[in-house]
């Protein structure tokens, strides 16, 4: 039975969502009435790795190596199944909060957190190994084909992954360097890179083929902003070149 540990307390916050993950010969459930989460052997139901409290955790991500991962508020980390003790944990840039459910990429961890930030946590030893900023706040976090799905209490938001976008873009500069939408795309794929200058040359070409588009005048100024919290002196002209994309914005 998982009627062990604490008694249950009904004010105390619950689990995101109560899981049952079969994998690696093992069962780990996080009841919606417990406070704990329990590892049991999944053909004899003996107990693999001692209860853990829930404390801060908000779910359980799944199992890598002998690895328990559980994502938290402010934290993810990986419990050993033998020891049951922290093998790493990764906590989250400062002032940053779990947002919702991650999603697995081979063997590591993409999670959603506060202030539209996504990060990737390889899951061998708790590094975040890559961050970046999305244009909507972020929710659960689903896959399909090439595209990763954020859901919220307010909308659905649809991303290309890097590659994928990086591979439609590529083809169409090839087929029509003119494409402004390829541009554009170009300009964010650079921006991901921390490549200002490479981001600015894409849109700057973007905006010279079409004065009036709404998405391309928005990445621009949005591009100049950043770049004169970054580099005043040097995007300080540029913004003066503009100044009638940014004072009037998206048209």
């Amino acid at each position: 039975a998982f009627g062990d540990g604490p008694e249950f307390s009904p004010v105390e916050r619950r689990w995101q969502e109560p899981a049952m993950i079969a994998q690696e010969g093992v069962v780990l459930v996080s009841p919606p009435e417990s406070d704990e989460f329990f590892c049991r052997d999944i053909l004899s139901g003996a107990v693999r790795m001692a209860p853990q409290r829930r404390n801060a955790y908000r779910y359980l991500a799944g199992m890598r190596d002998g690895r328990v991962i559980v994502a938290g508020e402010r934290q993810v980390v990986a419990f050993d199944m033998n020891s049951g003790r922290p093998t790493w944990q990764c906590e989250f840039p400062k002032g940053l909060f779990l947002a919702g459910k991650g999603l697995w990429q081979s063997d590591s961890l993409m999670l959603p957190l506060t202030d539209r930030q996504l990060i990737r946590v390889d899951t061998s030893d708790g590094r975040i190994v890559e961050q970046t900023q999305v244009a909507q706040p972020l929710g659960n976090l689903f896959a399909y084909r090439d595209q990763l799905l954020s859901v919220n209490a307010a909308a659905v938001s649809v991303y290309y992954t890097r590659d994928a976008l990086a591979r439609e873009v590529a083809e169409r500069l090839a087929a029509n360097p003119d494409d402004t939408w390829a541009l554009n795309q170009q300009s964010q794929l650079a921006l991901a890179r921390n490549d200002l200058s490479l981001a600015l040359q894409a849109l700057e070409r973007s905006f010279s083929l079409d004065p009036q588009s709404a998405d391309t005048r928005y990445l621009l100024v949005d591009l100049l902003l950043d770049g004169l919290v970054a580099d005043f002196s040097r995007f300080e002209p540029l913004a003066q070149k503009y100044a009638h994309v940014v004072e009037f914005g998206p048209q």
